[in-house]
C-alpha cells in the first residue's frame, strides 16, 4: 500500500517535470529512472530492517533514543 502510493507520487512529479522541461525529456527520464531505482532500493532496505527488528520499531521514541545513544 505504502509503496504503491509512493510510486504514484513519484510518477506525478515525473509528469510535471516532463511538462515543464519538454526539451530535456529523455535526459530527465533517464535521471528519474536512476533516482527511482535508488529510492526503491533504499526503501526496500529500510523495510527489511524494520521487519528484522519489529519490537524495536513499535515505539518510535524508544527507537530514536536507542539510535542516538549508539545501541
Amino acid at each position: 500500500m505504502y509503496i504503491s502510493m509512493y510510486i504514484h507520487t513519484v510518477y506525478i512529479h515525473m509528469y510535471t517535470w516532463l511538462r515543464l522541461y519538454g526539451n530535456y525529456r529523455i535526459k530527465l527520464f533517464k535521471l528519474f529512472l536512476k533516482n527511482l531505482n535508488t529510492s526503491i532500493t533504499i526503501h526496500v532496505m529500510l523495510t527489511i530492517q524494520k521487519l528484522e527488528h519489529p519490537t524495536r520499531n513499535k515505539n518510535k521514541t524508544t527507537h530514536k533514543a536507542n539510535y542516538h545513544s549508539g545501541n
